[in-house]
């Protein structure tokens, strides 16, 4: 698996749960704005 990330140009990233959390949820809060204004939806 991380080899196929790497293959599309990913740069993996070792996090603990704590911080992988905290990252999610920054860029929740980054992206929303962007993707409500763009109305997008998953369906």
């Amino acid at each position: 698996m991380l080899k196929k990330f790497t293959d599309f140009g990913f740069e993996p990233m070792r996090l603990s749960p704590e911080q992988f959390r905290t990252l999610a949820r920054s860029e929740a809060a980054r992206w929303a704005p962007v993707i409500k204004a763009a109305n997008v939806t998953l369906d």
